[in-house]
């Protein structure tokens, strides 16, 4: 279906000349990362937000290729199908994948001092909401790797920080220290 509308099929290569290299080993995918759906014209940027294609699915298209099978349907089934001729058997069965902040990382290095500040267990008895002792032990366990409590510490943090800029009266200092006159402006 897709072979009728070859202007639709067009792929990007990595740095978005409208061309892809062939002197790429077919499995280069991989080195691309998030780059990949881009480069098949699979993604929101590409050939899924094209008004024509999404013309063309709504009307020409039948039902059974948009979704196909019900628990849980596989997503894409109609792309999948499209590309089966270009992509390996491999490529076509990966489920659909997020691309995650790397929150991990961030707990470990970048923001493992602010962590350590704004979830100590000082300032947990000050908060009065959660146990010090517990919230203590996601953070040893993450650390030595026994768990891993990246999501947990995560939202701990931002509720703290929440809690600081809109309990605290953080907004509102920071808003009186950007206006030289203390008076917030508005339009």
């Amino acid at each position: 279906m897709l072979a009728r509308m070859p202007h639709v099929q067009a792929h990007r290569g990595p740095d978005d000349s409208g061309l892809w290299d062939r002197k790429f080993p077919a499995d280069s995918y991989n080195l691309l990362g998030s780059r990949r759906p881009a480069i098949l014209d699979l993604s929101p940027s590409g050939m899924a937000s094209s008004v024509e294609l999404a013309e063309f699915v709504a009307w020409y298209v039948p039902p059974n290729l948009k979704l196909k099978g019900l628990f849980p349907p596989p997503t894409k089934y109609f792309f999948r199908q499209a590309m089966r001729d270009i992509l390996s058997s491999e490529v076509l069965r990966q489920p659909k994948a997020g691309f995650a902040a790397p929150v991990d990382y961030w707990l470990a290095h970048d923001l493992k001092e602010m962590l350590d500040d704004l979830l100590s267990p000082a300032q947990l008895r000050r908060r009065g909401l959660l146990q010090p002792a517990a919230v203590q032990n996601y953070i040893d366990e993450h650390r030595s790797g026994r768990h891993d409590w990246s999501m947990q510490l995560w939202q701990f943090l931002t509720l703290e920080l929440w809690m600081q800029t809109f309990l605290d009266g953080g907004a509102r200092k920071f808003e009186s220290e950007m206006s030289p006159s203390g008076q917030v402006a508005t339009a």
